[in-house]
């Protein structure tokens, strides 16, 4: 060994026996945890240099290797306080990857810190991974000490991964081992982590026994750190359940613990759970000053889960103060974020559990003390001297026929394949009009038009128009398009909008909400990649835009008009959101299109939509869809993948609801389309399914799945 050499490992072992000895005082708590960390950053450079003149050298050398591992190991609690996460994990894989033979106990306590801070950074899959084998080496080796801590950050990683119950079960076992094993700080993690299961699951009274329970604990032991947490964590809790004024006591204590040990990550979550104690208060500005405090610390820290919370609860903070581009300029640099995660951050989710907890408690704002819900709607001119029930008309003799798509879910990863069966449809079509005379005079496409609203998954569609357009005969003019779900970037503002979503309970909140500036500006932003390819490839024949996200056309078909009703059934969609009994079609477009001029004249109406009446909440159904229902003769939807007829028979009245099925959903899958034919002189209809097989290369065929009565494919109708 060198001279050089000796100087330096010497150089290195001093400052890892002076780790070592910090690292010891740390896990005394309080005074002696606050002298450990004040000397600590004094000598941090120090350590650190000690630790890369041993990397440096580990490679050639058994001691310096050795004094690798016993650096990632010396003071793991100070270190995983401290470090940054990559730094720390560098440390750790240096050691295990060095050392030709390692401790099983120590291997797995550097499995622990690997784990610990994959899970900092939100690497859920590899922090399990080291984690359970972690696990494994302490059960081989009956390390139960370490045993309970590996369980307790495992139930942590969980809670980050979305998985709560799984976090539970580990929890507690971490917790009954930490007792057995008298180890109080991982008892106090697991109390700690179980009151935030529990709070994710909305038992919110649980949670606050867990985390007065670790609260105890922490308090007793000195453990400032973890005191801090609890702390942050209860807070949360108490804001949650409409105790602000509490919530902001316990914050500002946390705020105290972090700022006097130096913690930047708990003063962060401390600014963060203030600001949103102040915005449930509705003290919006007080809110955005904090938000705003906390916002440069998780950019710092490069916590990317802090800072989707903070940018949700600052989004609608500037929001609730009528700042709309403010707020959407924090929901966009939140969807930036959030797209580069791993997964869905579990963290993001907590101001819906904000929302949903105000309202089960009768704490939700009133609506004099929130900005209005949406830009103001116009509805087109009314037929003031004609109602529905006043217009009669002689239905003329004639044939109407049309094609009914839906669901085509155009993308780029899908493409080969969507072709294969897209390619094929349209030589169905064409056969169809060949071998039964079904020539459409309009196309009618009931939306998931896209897979994810993406421009390039549009340009896909238009050249599938354009061959559509071929085939049939027709022009543009003649296709009528709808948004379905997957139109939509439901992504982008979906916090608010979901929350927004979650009032609209009754017509009086809906009409609030479309008619009040700020919100509906929001819901139709969504819509962006829609708008585009719509406005520009039916430039000159329709627009869609804040006012216009419906429409009503007509078209002659010989001596018959027919009133088109382009009606928007997602406008309130959400990734979470869209199932039955959750959306809203809305009076507002359903009166509008039907006290249209035009549509009062035409002899047909058919309705356009994505979703089905079973979509739509309990009180749209009554004042929108039994509305449209009875002014319409037909109703087109798709989203079910399913095709059908139903009739709909009031006292006067019938229509007929067709869902179309999905175009295509997958090769393997009965993608189906139709066509309907109307003989208006003996009043009957008939409906031709047709469905695809992927057999022989695959093909369209007459689909008699459907029915058990069904034959050839075909089902006829009276009008």
């Amino acid at each position: 060994m060198s001279r050089l050499l000796e100087i330096q490992l010497r150089h290195s072992s001093h400052y890892l026996t002076l780790l070592r000895g910090l690292g010891e005082q740390f896990t005394e708590g309080r005074e002696a945890l606050k002298n450990a960390l004040t000397q600590y950053e004094s000598e941090a450079g120090n350590i650190d240099a000690g630790f890369d003149s041993a990397e440096r050298h580990a490679g050639k050398n058994g001691q310096a290797a050795r004094l690798c591992t016993e650096y990632a190991n010396a003071a793991p609690h100070l270190l995983n306080f401290r470090q940054q996460p990559l730094e720390r994990l560098r440390w750790l894989k240096v050691a295990l990857a060095t050392a030709d033979t390692i401790d099983s106990r120590i291997t797995a306590r550097l499995l622990l810190g690997v784990g610990i801070n994959h899970s900092r950074l939100a690497e859920n899959i590899s922090a399990i991974t080291a984690l359970e084998e972690a696990l494994r080496i302490c059960r081989d080796v009956g390390d139960r000490d370490t045993e309970a801590e590996v369980l307790s950050y495992l139930g942590i990683t969980y809670i980050v991964a979305g998985q709560t119950e799984n976090a539970i079960v580990v929890l507690e076992q971490s917790l009954s081992i930490a007792r057995n094993v008298k180890n109080p700080r991982t008892e106090c993690i697991a109390l700690n982590s179980l009151g935030q299961a529990q709070h994710i699951r909305r038992e919110f009274q649980k949670a606050i026994d867990y985390y007065e329970a670790s609260l105890y604990v922490a308090n007793e032991r000195g453990f400032l750190p973890e005191e801090g947490l609890v702390l942050t964590n209860l807070g949360r809790t108490y804001a949650i359940i409409g105790r602000p004024l509490r919530a902001i006591e316990i914050q500002q204590q946390s705020l105290r613990i972090a700022r006097e040990i130096g913690d930047k990550r708990s003063e962060m979550s401390a600014l963060t759970r203030l600001g949103l104690a102040q915005y449930v208060m509705g003290e919006y500005k007080s809110a955005i000053t904090l938000l705003n405090s906390a916002l440069p610390l998780a950019r710092r820290l490069g916590d990317e889960l802090a800072q989707v919370e903070i940018l949700t609860i600052l989004g609608d903070s500037h929001l609730n103060s009528e700042q709309v581009d403010l707020a959407v300029d924090s929901y966009k640099q939140r969807i930036l974020i959030k797209r580069s995660l791993p997964h869905d951050p579990i963290y993001a989710i907590e101001h819906i559990l904000m929302t949903e907890a105000l309202h089960e408690n009768g704490l939700e704002i009133e609506s004099s003390q929130v900005p209005g819900i949406g830009l103001p709607i116009d509805v087109v001119e009314n037929v003031e001297s004609k109602t529905m029930d006043e217009v009669t008309h002689v239905m003329p003799s004639g044939s109407v026929t049309w094609l009914h798509l839906s669901d085509l879910h155009f993308r780029k990863t899908s493409a080969y394949d969507a072709n294969v069966v897209l390619e094929e449809l349209l030589g169905d079509i064409k056969s169809r009009n060949t071998e039964k005379g079904l020539s459409p005079d309009f196309i009618a496409i009931t939306g998931d038009i896209a897979f994810s609203g993406k421009p390039e998954e549009y340009v896909m569609a238009q050249d599938f128009f354009e061959k559509l357009l071929e085939t049939t005969g027709l022009s543009r003019e003649k296709l009528f398009v709808v948004p379905g779900n997957h139109d939509v970037n439901e992504w982008l503002v979906e916090r608010v909008t979901r929350n927004l979503a979650n009032t609209i309970v009754n017509r009086d909140v809906y009409s609030d909400v479309v008619s009040s500036p700020g919100y509906w500006k929001l819901f139709l932003q969504r819509f962006e990649g829609w708008a585009n390819f719509f406005n520009n490839y039916f430039t000159g024949l329709a627009t869609f835009d804040e006012e216009n996200y419906y429409y009503t056309k007509t078209l002659d078909v010989g001596d018959v008009r027919l009133a088109i009703l382009g009606l928007n059934s997602v406008w309130l969609s959400h990734p979470k959101e869209d199932n039955a009994n959750r959306l809203v079609l809305g009076e507002r477009q359903v009166r509008a299109a039907l006290k249209n001029r035009e549509t009062v004249d035409a002899h047909l109406k058919i309705a356009l939509m994505h979703h089905p009446k079973e979509w739509l909440r309990e009180f749209d159904v009554q004042y929108s869809w039994d509305y449209l229902a009875d002014g319409c003769n037909f109703v087109l939807h798709g989203h079910l993948h399913r095709a059908g007829i139903a009739r709909i028979e009031t006292p006067g009245h019938t229509a007929i609801v067709i869902p179309g099925g999905a175009c295509y959903a997958t090769r393997d899958y009965p993608n189906s389309y139709n066509f309907v034919k109307l003989d208006l002189k003996s009043g009957s209809g008939t409906i031709y399914f047709r469905g695809y097989s992927d057999n022989v290369g695959g093909f369209w065929t007459e689909d008699n799945r459907l029915y058990r009565n069904l034959s050839e494919g075909m089902h006829r109708f009276t009008l």
